[in-house]
């Protein structure tokens, strides 16, 4: 993937923030791997899609 501006960073974080504390008030708690997956969204290093994939395949693994 191509290197990320500060502004999209800025941009995946404030969106990372509010979808966690969205999360939170359905009564779900993220791990830390839960949150690493995100970080790696928010600075690049992987997709939206496969940020999701990744975290329904924690989720299904309990």
């Amino acid at each position: 993937m191509e290197a990320l501006t500060l502004e999209e960073k800025e941009r995946r974080k404030a969106i990372v923030k509010e979808a966690i504390a969205n999360a939170k008030l359905e009564g779900f708690v993220p791990t830390q791997a839960h949150l690493d997956q995100w970080n790696l969204y928010i600075n690049g290093e992987q997709s939206l899609d496969q940020t999701v994939q990744k975290l329904q395949q924690q989720a299904l693994q309990g």
